[in-house]
């Protein structure tokens, strides 16, 4: 088997879309080598997402991985909502990429304030990428890029445009990519992907 790669998903706000780029994002992966979701969210919505059989990847419990990640070379975890800062330690020590999804709203750029700071003092920032989501406005993804960056945090290069696809295809179990008006954003989670694996391709070289 190749070498495995642990990429995390975590988020401090709820409505950054972290189940649906865990979701579509191993949706991209599963494309080059298998890959698994673990659904460690409260919610388990990539459980419900998973079970009308028409994901390109398995979703499987925290409590299978010891059993069942061997299998996998991609495991995208998506971790639950609200992590304390020796959850998102632990989570950043396992990774080896730390995915923190963002809207581009202040008050969710605000919550990454102290994050920053905590992820600084311990290390953690090289590992962590920031992925803007749910974009309507291209002057808000500037601002917010500057936000960021003046905290230290990396920002992903790719966004996630705000569409109504993602919903849909949540509801209907699909990918995004299956639905009508789902190509554009599928588009962008494909240059989420290939960022991913431009970086993970990095950190091993």
């Amino acid at each position: 088997m190749n070498t495995q790669h642990l990429i995390y998903l975590a988020s401090f706000k709820g409505g950054a879309g972290k189940t649906t780029v865990a979701v579509l994002l191993a949706g991209f992966l599963a494309a080059r080598a298998a890959t698994c979701v673990v659904d460690g969210d409260r919610t388990r919505n990539a459980t419900f997402w998973h079970a009308g059989g028409h994901l390109r990847s398995a979703v499987i419990s925290p409590s299978s991985i010891a059993r069942e990640g061997r299998k996998y070379e991609f495991i995208i975890t998506d971790t639950r909502g609200g992590l304390d800062d020796e959850d998102l330690f632990e989570v950043a020590e396992a990774s080896d990429l730390l995915i923190l999804p963002s809207s581009v709203e202040m008050l969710s750029l605000d919550a990454m304030r102290q994050t920053a700071e905590a992820l600084e003092a311990k290390g953690y920032l090289d590992k962590t990428r920031v992925l803007l989501t749910m974009v309507r406005s291209k002057v808000k993804e500037s601002q917010a890029r500057e936000v960021l960056l003046a905290l230290g945090l990396k920002v992903m290069d790719p966004s996630v445009r705000l569409a109504e696809a993602c919903k849909d295809a949540t509801s209907r179990q699909v990918l995004v990519n299956e639905i009508k008006s789902g190509e554009a954003v599928w588009g962008d989670f494909c240059a989420v992907g290939e960022a991913v694996l431009e970086r993970l391709e990095g950190s091993r070289g």
